[in-house]
């Protein structure tokens, strides 16, 4: 994605984006600056030669690491004996871990919603 096409965020991380590369272009070459961020939408404008020195790309999750992202996140939760995390890591292979942690933190209220039957009408505003 690039600037512009951000969803749900009215512009926030376009603006900031933008302010950074304000203050990057003002910065003098006789300053010492180190300057630490993460995104999973690296935008142009950062990846063009000489705007950072070194970039280190560190990529999505495995499947072995997607289980262990799943147990970390459930650790806290009862889970039925039926529920096998394998399965979940590689049906959410490709995820990142932010991805399954909030998978792991709705579940347990889609359980409810589910079981109870009241979830649908509480989504729509009615009861």
């Amino acid at each position: 994605m690039q600037r512009g096409s951000s969803r749900g965020d009215s512009g926030g991380v376009d603006r900031m984006l933008n302010q950074l590369l304000t203050k990057m272009d003002g910065m003098s070459v006789k300053e010492t600056v180190f300057i630490i961020g993460a995104t999973n939408r690296p935008d142009p404008a950062l990846l063009r030669p000489g705007c950072l020195d070194q970039l280190i790309y560190i990529p999505l999750p495995d499947e072995t690491s997607c289980l262990q992202i799943f147990k970390r996140c459930l650790k806290k939760s009862p889970i039925s004996k039926g529920v096998d995390l394998l399965t979940l890591a590689r049906y959410t292979y490709g995820f990142n871990g932010v991805d399954i942690s909030e998978i792991s933190s709705q579940a347990p209220d889609l359980v409810k919603t589910v079981l109870t039957g009241s979830g649908s009408d509480r989504r729509n505003g009615s009861r």
